[in-house]
């Protein structure tokens, strides 16, 4: 119960665990984690054999919530074609997807077992703090 307690005060949060092991990792990867191929780099450096890893995504604003600009869309697919298609586009808005962007990186970096929670903290004030529903 106190992970339970723990996953509401951060959002964009993944954790990260070795399947037959003690090793558990909890870390917060937001948009500048996801643009700078953090989940890669993190994996990277704790040398396990990400094969043996269990990712899990835990709530954070969904795609339908996360609007972003043009700039923004732009510097993700400059960087990397493949991150167009964590993006829609509705009435000229675009929209990003963060728990796509983050399955993509743990099975780029050969972490095959993803699990996502539904939850948006967006939509699920209630139950999460977002600071973009509150914010002026």
């Amino acid at each position: 119960m106190k992970f339970a307690q723990f996953t509401q005060l951060i959002a964009c949060q993944l954790l990260l665990q070795i399947i037959q092991g003690s090793f558990v990792s909890i870390i917060h990867v937001g948009w500048k984690g996801l643009y700078n191929n953090f989940i890669s780099t993190f994996i990277s450096s704790i040398s396990i054999n990400p094969n043996s890893c269990i990712a899990w995504i835990g709530p954070s604003i969904s795609q339908k919530f996360y609007s972003v600009d043009k700039l923004f869309y732009k510097c993700f697919v400059s960087k990397n074609k493949e991150y167009g298609k964590f993006f829609i586009k509705v009435k000229g808005k675009y929209y990003f997807s963060l728990q796509d962007s983050a399955i993509y990186q743990f099975n780029r970096a050969q972490v095959k077992q993803v699990f996502v929670s539904n939850l948006c903290t967006y939509d699920n004030n209630n139950l999460f703090f977002s600071y973009r529903k509150i914010k002026l």
